[in-house]
């Protein structure tokens, strides 16, 4: 249980200390907890329990999927999270062909079929 408690109560206060921050210098501070030197450490089993207690990073070997991850975790307004199974049929539905999927797999860029607008 205090595990728990101490989780929420480190997430809150990275919200509320993020939030005061403009978005590039919100992204400066999660650079560093993103780093691969971050991540070694949380990795490293006696002081692992250090950067864990402070803030810890996401346990993908990619720096940029786990600062990408911090960034939209922390610092965005808003977030949806789709599975490619509810995603793809909607737009196929809507007449959007995919055309690409982006590092991660954390989104995907499309183009309107033309065979779909209205003559």
């Amino acid at each position: 249980m205090l595990r728990i408690a101490h989780a929420r109560l480190i997430t809150r206060a990275w919200y509320a200390l993020l939030l005061l921050l403009s978005p590039g210098q919100a992204d400066r501070v999660l650079r560093i907890f993103s780093s691969d030197a971050w991540y070694r450490l949380s990795c490293t089993p006696i002081v692992k329990v250090i950067p864990r207690a402070i803030m810890s990073p996401p346990p993908r070997p990619s720096r940029d999927y786990r600062h990408i991850n911090l960034f939209d975790g922390y610092v965005n307004a808003w977030a949806e999270n789709w599975s490619e199974a509810e995603l793809f049929p909607i737009l196929r539905d809507c007449s959007i062909v995919i055309k690409g999927i982006a590092d991660h797999r954390l989104g995907v860029w499309g183009v309107k079929n033309s065979t779909s607008y209205e003559s």
